[in-house]
């Protein structure tokens, strides 16, 4: 049996796992998650993108993914919001990315999975 390693013996995938089932742990309904993949070697980043869509599919969870990696969000988004200076100046389908307005170089894209989260927050005004 393998024994309990200490958190500052854990690899970089294995702390981003651990961070992710403690916040499940937790019964959350939204999942937010910034730059979740970045320092992840691709096989990794391809079993957090699956584990992440099966828990939206699953658990039916609202997410929003903070990435640059316009590939990552194609596979995975459902919306995507580009935020320049803080601000959403663009909301589009992943595959209308190429073709967005704002294609500033300091620009972060943001993934949004607004299932049921929508409906929630429709009402309510946001400054």
């Amino acid at each position: 049996m393998r024994g309990i390693q200490p958190a500052n013996e854990l690899s970089v995938g294995q702390a981003q796992r651990v961070a992710l089932a403690r916040t499940l742990a937790n019964d959350t309904d939204v999942l937010l998650l910034d730059e979740t993949t970045s320092a992840l070697d691709p096989i990794s980043t391809h079993n957090i993108e699956g584990n992440i869509a099966r828990l939206k599919n699953t658990r039916r969870l609202s997410t929003v993914i903070v990435s640059q990696g316009v590939k990552q969000i194609q596979r995975i988004a459902d919306l995507v919001c580009l935020v320049v200076d803080g601000k959403v100046v663009e909301v589009l389908a992943p595959s209308e990315l190429s073709n967005a307005e704002h294609r500033a170089p300091h620009s972060r894209v943001y993934k949004i999975d607004l299932t049921d989260w929508l409906g929630s927050v429709k009402n309510r005004s946001v400054n």
